[in-house]
């Protein structure tokens, strides 16, 4: 139980600095781990109390439990999110990456290729090809 409630205030701690949530939580990320961290022991208590003498199929166990875990989700989990507006965020974030590989991706594209003309050219010619990829893509300060 001790772990449930860790990981719910390190994720109420990840939403008051990372995405810099300026409202007052209500707890709610918390107590989506501590839900499951007591549902977790109801079923290990039941599991003990009839000893595998009766247990659900497979078949039905696995979407109670992917139900159980989107239903409280989407009423405990997100709404936290939302309210802080860290999808909105996260978009900005994504874009200023792609930003970032568009203008990379030419770099990359030329970093690859050349490795692939290095590697046929030793094959080939049997020479081992001496390459500065790496260097070429990643500068990396003389005398590392």
């Amino acid at each position: 139980m001790g772990t449930f409630l860790v990981s719910g205030l390190m994720h109420e701690l990840i939403l008051f600095y990372y995405v810099e949530c300026d409202q007052r939580s209500p707890w709610e990320v918390t107590c989506f781990f501590l839900l499951h961290g007591v549902c977790l022991l109801t079923e290990i208590a039941l599991k003990k109390r009839f000893g595998g003498r009766w247990q659900l199929p497979r078949l039905v166990t696995g979407p109670l439990t992917i139900g159980f875990v989107l239903f409280t989700g989407f009423q405990l989990f997100l709404p936290s999110l939302d309210r802080c507006k860290a999808f909105e965020k996260a978009y900005v974030e994504l874009a200023a990456l792609m930003a970032f590989l568009g203008k990379e991706s030419q770099r990359l594209a030329d970093y690859l290729v050349r490795g692939l003309k290095a590697g046929m050219r030793e094959k080939r010619f049997g020479k081992k090809v001496r390459s500065t990829l790496v260097q070429d893509w990643l500068p990396i300060p003389h005398g590392w």
